[in-house]
């Protein structure tokens, strides 16, 4: 059922007014933090098994929780942040400051690195 014309003014002011709030509010991704996952220390490690998951040793356990750990600190102090990877990373460049950029242009301040082994 079709509204009735004398609430068409309403929707149309309304409708106006919601896409004016949209275009204010639209944003974008911005973490200033990176936190390296350490990608080739759990390949190294990781041992393929019968069970469902694999086994994991002592390294894979150490940076799984460590990890878990660095994420919940970040999420409870609502500091946003981007995983990356060592690829990713050499391909970054540095500027001013020390502040990473990314080949998207996105700047960070900041890079946490977990346990892992040097590669």
């Amino acid at each position: 059922m079709l509204p009735s014309r004398s609430y068409l003014p309403i929707y149309t002011r309304n409708t106006t007014a919601l896409g004016r709030i949209a275009c204010v509010m639209k944003g974008r991704h911005k973490a200033d933090v990176l936190l390296y996952y350490p990608i080739e220390t759990l390949r190294r490690h990781h041992r393929p098994s019968d069970m469902q998951f694999g086994s994991y040793d002592e390294w894979e356990h150490r940076i799984k929780d460590e990890l878990w750990k660095i994420m919940n600190t970040l999420l409870h102090y609502q500091i946003d942040f981007d995983f990356v990877d060592g690829d990713t990373l050499s391909r970054m460049e540095r500027g001013e400051e020390g502040i990473l950029i990314g080949a998207n242009g996105e700047e960070y301040s900041a890079l946490i690195l977990p346990p892992m082994e040097k590669t």
